[in-house]
């Protein structure tokens, strides 16, 4: 990890996004949808999309863009509508990249210890740049391509391509009307 963010989240951000968590998992059975090929797939409780909308709001605080608790939407982006954002529990976990997932910045965040409030945001990469550098395995689970954290692009640099990407969509009439008195 080259420049790792810490956040830790408030008791009540803790239950609020517990409760969105469980909104996902309820979505996801009325729907039908399954849980993957994983270690965790069938399980009955809601933990993963627990740390996930935790995970995801983590993210959002320390790099400014909004998060809204997707319920149903499962192709929606994570963060700021521009950034997705992947979790573990495990210190040396690695990002995980799946064949089909859109070429915007996917972020890796630890929760650690499991469970939170504490969360470390390691950094990201592009889903293009993974699907060449790093082979497709499959004794996971779902197929997917596993980045380290060594090889994790910086949240500086991340910080910088969201700035960048804010000012390019910036709409100049809206800007001027909040400029007049």
């Amino acid at each position: 990890m080259i420049d790792p963010i810490a956040c830790r989240l408030h008791p009540y951000e803790m239950q609020m996004l517990e409760d969105a968590g469980k909104a996902r998992v309820a979505d996801a059975r009325a729907r039908g949808r399954a849980a993957g090929l994983g270690r965790i797939a069938g399980t009955a409780d809601a933990t993963r999309d627990i740390r996930g909308c935790r995970t995801e709001f983590a993210a959002a605080l320390v790099h400014n863009p909004s998060w809204r608790p997707r319920i149903g939407d499962i192709h929606a982006l994570d963060i700021g509508d521009c950034i997705n954002v992947r979790s573990t529990i495990l210190v040396d976990g690695r990002l995980i990249i799946k064949p089909n997932d859109k070429d915007v910045p996917t972020l890796l965040v630890m929760e650690y210890p499991a469970g939170g409030p504490d969360y470390l945001i390691c950094g990201w990469f592009w889903p293009q740049h993974a699907k060449i550098k790093f082979r497709l395995e499959t004794q996971w689970g779902d197929p997917a391509h596993f980045v380290p954290q060594n090889a994790l692009n910086s949240n500086a640099a991340l910080k910088a391509w969201i700035v960048e990407r804010m000012r390019d969509q910036a709409d100049p009439v809206q800007i001027e009307r909040f400029r007049k008195p």
